[in-house]
């Protein structure tokens, strides 16, 4: 999580926070007088990249520190503060997320049950992949709460990650219940930036906001970081797909332009 004087960016996983977190620390490189001040500790510094324990539905988990703090986790004296963060088609960022093989090193449940579904962990094709994060994935996240809907684990990972009290709205989510982002008492106004479009959006961006547009000219020419190697269809099948879309329809309907 990214705190500046102007804007709170929310570094929701696998979708570009990488590359807009270090657009916001050069443009906030601690030059000059205001960076002297800072390092005597007679000004506060205008940018803080926070980390803290990882939030879990269920309850922090202490051990566990992360760059990935939640909405839920957000001070309340920025809340005031205009927010944003960054929204990658849920199907590249997947694949993503396989090619990186975090989960490699952090299943998402206790070795021994991954082995009894799974015996080649961590030699897992994309199915496989994918039919371990629809069935363990939920349960981590969820520990004792039962939704009335079933969701993948990309729609509840974005709930816990961005709803003001995530919980609360899994508990009252309903059959027929959209995932409503202009619904103030879910969810708070948050501007999603697209990844396919990061640097041109990040750029307009901060200059609708103030920055100065001569401090800015160099996001536009900046290359992209941590990029995925392969494209989506080369390794999603059509029913692999439909499989995906099933599960993650509530996060799909809210991002419709992601919509196959």
């Amino acid at each position: 999580m990214v705190i500046t004087d102007k804007l709170v960016l929310l570094n929701f996983p696998k979708t570009g926070t990488t590359f807009a977190r270090s657009v916001l620390a050069e443009l906030y490189g601690q030059e000059g007088w205001r960076g002297r001040m800072v390092r005597w500790g007679l000004a506060k510094p205008a940018i803080q990249d926070l980390k803290g324990p990882r939030f879990k539905l269920h309850g922090a988990d202490p051990d566990k520190r992360t760059q990935h703090l939640v909405f839920a986790q957000l001070p309340m004296q920025h809340r005031h503060k205009p927010l944003f963060s960054i929204i990658r088609d849920p199907f590249t960022r997947l694949v993503s997320a396989y090619e990186y093989r975090g989960w490699a090193k952090a299943p998402p449940a206790p070795l021994e049950r991954i082995l009894e579904r799974h015996p080649s962990f961590p030699d897992l094709d994309i199915e496989e992949f994918v039919e371990m994060n629809h069935h363990f994935t939920p349960e981590y996240l969820l520990g004792d709460i039962r939704p009335a809907v079933d969701l993948g684990p990309a729609t509840l990972g974005f709930i816990r990650f961005f709803a003001r009290e995530p919980r609360k709205f899994l508990e009252e989510l309903r059959p027929g219940m959209r995932m409503d982002l202009n619904d103030g008492r879910y969810f708070p106004k948050i501007r999603f930036l697209h990844t396919e479009h990061l640097n041109q959006e990040l750029h307009d961006t901060l200059l609708e906001l103030g920055y100065p547009e001569d401090r800015l000219a160099f996001i536009l020419a900046k290359p992209p970081m941590n990029t995925t190697r392969k494209k989506e269809d080369e390794y999603l099948t059509p029913a692999l797909k439909a499989r995906i879309l099933d599960k993650e329809r509530l996060l799909f309907e809210a991002f419709p332009e992601y919509m196959p």
